[in-house]
């Protein structure tokens, strides 16, 4: 053979091992992404990303899905997340499907970029989540957008004394850059109450200082009594550690008290600045407007409104007049047709099952007294035709009281509920 065709014959041989080499490298760089992307390899890693960046120890000790068509996503069972050391989970789910561009697969976790995420059966402890937020280094924290949105079922978010439960959450699409909409439905309850409400909410973006509005309907049951309405709320957003706050927010809404049978239409407005943690609802400094028909006092007031486990009330301001629809008041009462200065406070169980305490303040007469709501909204029903004086408990001083031909003056009489 000569020299030419033995060197072609060599080189053709370095070509057939480079080959060789080139195919065994790719095929065991394939076969260690493999291995890396196998559920069982590749969930430690992200969750230990994700661990690393909130400061969480999350587990999923359910079977754990990944599927890599189309846009990929990991599906994870039995999550819990808890901060390192403490028994109760910040947040445990049934499950969590995650949707992840190949830019997160390929970084194996360290570049958070999510397309969408759903929770199944999620709970969430403020106290907890509150804990751990005040362990959270005080530094802003980028969210990623989510191009398909959030979804939420069968959730539950737990406070002190309350719960949120048959929580359901659709976001269509997430940008801390964007307005934001989505819906919201479930259950309140406390010891005493349960309230159903089913809203729509807008943000003008999801952020502090951004523009809320929300509006659909909301039902508070008792075993007494119930209230339908249907709440229109807007305000300027305020985002803080374990607190969510609107200032400046503004509630508008149709009532219907309905107790047995009887139903009474009424128009109520809140106004001041909203609080929402784990203690529960508060309104402080509040103002208060009520329009009803002539049964219930018309009346504007101010003070603040906590609900909870319980109910904390304190409101001042002025009634309209007297109710039309009321007994007439003696002579010379009955001749007063001005504005009566009025205090009331409540502090008890949200069934307002306890005495509220009265007073009402007028150029001719004071009131000092006690009454409970729901014997009094009886009594309205049947003041026709029962007796004139509401079911309370106090003391009346009046300037002057007629009664037939005989004039009292410096009167004071003690009222009884019976």
């Amino acid at each position: 053979m000569n020299a030419p065709a033995q060197a072609e014959r060599r080189k053709l041989g370095k070509l057939k091992w480079f080959a060789l080499v080139f195919i065994v490298l790719i095929a065991a760089v394939l076969f260690v992404s493999y291995l890396a992307l196998k559920p069982e390899n590749f969930t430690p890693l992200l969750l230990e990303r994700i661990g690393q960046a909130t400061g969480l120890d999350i587990q999923a000790k359910g079977q754990t899905e990944i599927n890599w068509r189309g846009t990929p996503y990991i599906v994870l069972r039995e999550v819990s997340a808890r901060s390192p050391g403490q028994k109760t989970a910040v947040l445990t789910a049934d499950r969590i499907k995650i949707a992840l561009p190949w830019v997160t697969l390929r970084s194996r976790g360290q570049v958070l970029v999510l397309d969408r995420v759903e929770l199944d059966a999620p709970v969430l402890d403020l106290q907890a989540f509150r804990a751990w937020q005040d362990t959270r280094p005080k530094t802003k924290s980028e969210i990623p957008d989510f191009k398909r949105g959030v979804s939420v079922t069968r959730g539950t978010v737990i406070g002190r004394g309350w719960r949120v439960e048959s929580l359901d959450i659709q976001v269509p699409a997430f940008s801390m850059q964007a307005p934001v909409q989505g819906t919201l439905a479930g259950l309140f309850t406390n010891d005493a109450l349960r309230m159903r409400f089913d809203l729509g909410a807008a943000l003008s973006r999801p952020a502090s200082g951004a523009g809320v509005g929300i509006n659909g309907s909301a039902s508070l049951l008792t075993s007494g009594w119930a209230l339908a309405t249907r709440p229109r709320l807007k305000g300027i957003l305020s985002l803080e550690k374990g607190d969510v706050r609107m200032r400046n927010g503004t509630l508008g809404a149709f009532v219907e008290y309905r107790t047995g049978t009887d139903v009474l239409p009424m128009s109520l407005g809140l106004h001041g600045d909203w609080l929402l943690n784990s203690e529960g609802l508060q309104l402080s400094p509040a103002q208060v407007a009520l329009r009803v028909n002539g049964r219930v006092p018309q009346l504007d007031a101010n003070g603040k409104v906590h609900v909870g486990s319980e109910m904390d009330l304190a409101l001042s301001g002025q009634i309209a007049q007297w109710p039309s629809a009321w007994p007439a008041l003696p002579s010379p009462l009955n001749r007063y047709t001005g504005p009566m200065a009025f205090t009331l406070a409540y502090e008890g169980d949200t069934r307002l099952t306890e005495p509220l305490a009265l007073t009402l303040d007028r150029p001719d007469a004071q009131f000092d007294g006690r009454f409970r709501a729901q014997d009094v909204v009886a009594w309205t029903h049947v003041s026709d035709r029962g007796t004139p004086i509401p079911p309370l408990q106090g003391r009346l001083k009046a300037k002057r009281l007629d009664i037939g031909d005989i004039r009292l003056e410096g009167v004071e009489i003690n009222i009884e509920q019976d």
